[in-house]
């Protein structure tokens, strides 16, 4: 299970920042101990959670390397992290190809879509090299690891930590429409590389890159807020790994896991 990584995580983030994670009273590779917190649900919490957000990522590393000290885990699967002087070298070789691995060594990845990716991967500096701040990230923002008391979130749990750009963190919010019923949504400002509480507009856009909805048809889009008629506008969040779409010349956005491939665009 691993346990004990999962209570590495929760500690760095208490020890690093304000964000409301449960306290480890004990740690075992097979047991987890920790406090309780009370969480009667509610709804319109998004906000609260864009501010956490733009206050974790104001954490940045101590040396301005992306990564993590030890290992962290995404669900069941174990991430062994080291550090990169650049976001494309960590997002590549400890995410991205880790992930094409283990999908591949299951059996769980075609083989054509496993040649794209690897592919993409001898590609992705063109893509992250915008310089953004090794930032710290939750790394697992969805609404089941969510703890909320009415429109306040009380806890976050189930941490998959690193310092990483922080784009990293929205576009896994953007993939599981996380406080989506909220007006606002954290958005990465593209003249300092950190989050900001305020969200995306269609003119605050002009310098962040933000999650928006389409609408009708439309989907869950990295760009500039803008409902965009094809997959080829636009650009792209990096948490998802891109590969061309089988004869077309646009590109859908697909997430690796150990269990296979589920296209989000």
């Amino acid at each position: 299970p691993h346990l004990d990584l999962e209570a590495d995580m929760l500690r760095h983030l208490r020890d690093r920042t304000d964000l409301p994670v449960p306290r480890v009273l004990h740690a075992e590779p097979d047991l987890l101990v920790m406090d309780h917190i009370e969480h009667p649900g509610g709804s319109g919490w998004g906000g609260h959670l864009a501010e956490l957000l733009t206050d974790l990522h104001g954490v940045t590393s101590a040396d301005g390397r992306f990564g993590f000290g030890s290992p962290t885990l995404i669900g069941p699967l174990r991430l062994e992290n080291g550090w990169s002087s650049d976001w494309a070298s960590f997002y590549r070789d400890d995410r991205l190809l880790p992930l094409v691995d283990e999908a591949s060594r299951r059996g769980n990845l075609p083989i054509d879509l496993e040649r794209r990716l690897r592919n993409y991967a001898g590609r992705v500096d063109d893509d992250l090299a915008h310089g953004p701040s090794a930032s710290l990230i939750h790394g697992d923002v969805w609404s089941g690891n969510v703890l909320a008391s009415g429109s306040r979130v009380i806890g976050l749990i189930d941490p998959s930590v690193a310092y990483a750009d922080p784009e990293f963190e929205l576009a896994f919010i953007a993939l599981f429409s996380t406080g989506r019923s909220s007006s606002a949504t954290p958005s990465v400002d593209r003249s300092t590389g950190r989050s900001s509480s305020a969200g995306c507009s269609s003119t605050s856009c002009s310098r962040c890159w933000c999650t928006s909805r389409c609408s009708g048809a439309g989907t869950w889009v990295n760009s500039t807020a803008r409902c965009v008629a094809s997959n080829s506008e636009g650009r792209s969040g990096q948490t998802i790994a891109p590969a061309l779409n089988a004869g077309a010349s646009d590109s859908r956005w697909v997430t690796v896991s150990s269990s296979g491939l589920s296209s989000v665009m």
